[in-house]
C-alpha cells in the first residue's frame, strides 16, 4: 500500500512540474543588449559614460547589439540592480539585459 501511495505521489510530482509553462516575455525594441555577462558589464560603463565610440566597438565585436524589433523571451535569471539574463524564444541564445527592457 506505502509502494502504490509513494508511486502516486512521484507521478503526481512529476507530471504538476511538466506541465507549467515559462512565462514568455518580450524585449522591447529599441533596448541593448549583450551575449555575455562580461559584455553587459562593458555596455553599462559605455551607456553611463556616454562613450558612443565604445558601444560602436562593442557592437562592431559582437559583444552587443540594438534590439531591432520585439522578441518573445523567457526569464532565465534576475539579479540585483535590474539585470536580466533572457533566452530568446526557439534558440539556446542568451542575452543580458536590463529588467526595463522587457514586459
Amino acid at each position: 500500500m506505502k509502494k502504490v501511495v509513494f508511486i502516486g505521489l512521484i507521478t503526481f510530482l512529476l507530471f504538476s512540474t511538466s506541465a507549467v509553462a515559462q512565462t514568455i516575455y518580450t524585449a522591447k525594441k529599441g533596448y541593448a543588449v549583450a551575449f555575455s555577462e562580461k559584455s553587459y558589464e562593458k555596455m553599462m560603463d559605455a551607456i553611463i559614460d556616454d562613450d558612443k565610440q565604445y558601444l560602436e566597438v562593442l557592437m562592431a565585436n559582437q559583444e552587443m547589439m540594438v534590439l531591432g524589433k520585439d522578441l518573445q523571451v523567457y526569464l532565465v535569471k534576475a539579479y540585483l540592480r535590474g539585470r536580466v539574463l533572457l533566452r530568446i524564444k526557439g534558440t539556446d541564445v542568451t542575452i543580458w539585459t536590463v529588467s526595463e527592457a522587457i514586459r
